[in-house]
């Protein structure tokens, strides 16, 4: 896995950027050694995880979270790194805070529709999402909101927004730095249902931390999607996610609710955005990711279309 995102860094790396333009490079943390941890975390993850959430459920969920934790917190010891410059801790200005709110509320709202999309091409997906939503419901609700909620907020960012981010920012172009940690961060996840989910949010969070030049916004956005979602296992109880409609009316309803979904999503993405952008280095020249959201929105409708028209054929 670690191959397969190192060969396009080599094939794609970008100028570097001015020292203002991201939180600065680390000399002794590079992008191979940010790689490196993580396949190396990946593996005991893998090796341990499973037992571990199947015989003690939520307790065996903060056991695997503390282990991603406690090694990222060496990394700066190994790299004789200061702490503060690995992980930034600064508190996010108000204008930050509110365009990465934005920013994740616009990204969850286009994932869903993506989401929705994969679940109506493979709707045997909608089987491991009600696992782990039931997963993730299992205990009393303190232990869902310290377990599920808080800790992996923290644990996860100080992985991916504090290790993996301190690895590449400086070296490559922000752009890509976002598209690919958010990529990583998918794959970490380890759900083909949740796949587009989790890298669409990994890369809203990233960029904000990289604006912010903060860990400590990312937590706060990861925080308010792990206790979203377990709202919602919550709420859902024992009911089935609903499924594409057989009949017309129902399939067209369904077709223009995601409509307006839509624009209501690229309405905050773009919000967020350009809260979140650095007006004192944005040249007008380079392309809005805006337009790249609004032709992937596009594109996700139509294809969302088609099925139901293939279904009710």
């Amino acid at each position: 896995m670690g191959a397969a995102v190192w060969i396009p860094y080599r094939a794609v790396r970008a100028r570097r950027p001015a020292p203002e333009e991201s939180f600065g490079e680390i000399p002794r943390l590079r992008p191979a050694d940010g790689l490196a941890f993580f396949c190396a975390g990946m593996v005991v993850f893998l090796l341990t995880a499973p037992y571990l959430h199947s015989t003690y459920g939520l307790w065996g969920l903060l056991a695997t979270q503390l282990m991603i934790l406690l090694p990222a917190l060496m990394i700066p010891f190994l790299t004789r790194t200061r702490p503060t410059d690995l992980f930034q801790l600064r508190f996010p200005s108000a204008r930050h805070t509110f365009g990465g709110i934005l920013l994740w509320a616009g990204a969850l709202l286009g994932a869903k529709i993506g989401t929705s999309l994969l679940l109506s091409v493979f709707p045997g997906l909608a089987s491991d999402m009600e696992q782990v939503g039931a997963f993730l419901s299992s205990g009393d609700l303190i232990l869902q909101l310290f377990a599920a909620v808080l800790v992996p907020a923290v644990c996860e960012e100080f992985l991916h927004r504090g290790v993996l981010l301190a690895s590449f920012r400086g070296r490559y172009n922000d752009a890509f730095t976002v598209v690919t940690l958010g990529l990583i961060f998918g794959l970490f996840h380890m759900d083909p249902a949740r796949f587009l989910l989790t890298a669409l949010l990994g890369m809203a969070m990233t960029y904000a931390a990289l604006r912010s030049r903060s860990i400590l916004l990312p937590i706060l956005l990861h925080f308010m999607n792990n206790l979203l979602a377990v709202s919602e296992n919550v709420l859902a109880g024992d009911s089935e996610p609903a499924a594409l409609g057989a009949e017309a009316a129902e399939a067209l309803f369904m077709l223009l609710s995601q409509g307006l979904i839509a624009v209501f999503a690229l309405a905050l993405l773009t919000a967020g955005y350009l809260l979140l952008r650095d007006n004192r280095h944005h040249r007008p020249g380079r392309r809005n990711p805006m337009v790249i959201a609004a032709a992937a929105l596009a594109i996700t409708l139509a294809a969302q279309s088609v099925v139901v028209v293939v279904r009710l054929w």
